[in-house]
């Protein structure tokens, strides 16, 4: 329903202030990794890429969360 969305738009909102964004490119075969960004993290967008066999996720996570260190890292 309308009252549900708007919630829910609302609370990430809130969420996107608190946590840090990040931008992963994944291999094709990191499959794990990509559920375990989905339970961890606010997602954004998850798209795939058929020429690269890649994954493009953007999304929010904690300062300290495995996101934001591979992302660190692959700078």
């Amino acid at each position: 329903t309308k009252g549900k969305e708007r919630l829910s738009q609302a609370i990430k909102r809130e969420l996107m202030q608190l946590l840090q964004p990040y931008h992963l490119v994944l291999a094709a075969d990191e499959g794990k990794e990509l559920n375990r960004l989905k339970r961890e993290s606010l997602v954004l967008t998850n798209t795939f890429d058929e020429e690269t066999q890649t994954y493009h996720i953007k999304g929010f996570a904690l300062a300290d969360s495995s996101p934001i260190r591979r992302m660190e890292k692959e700078e």
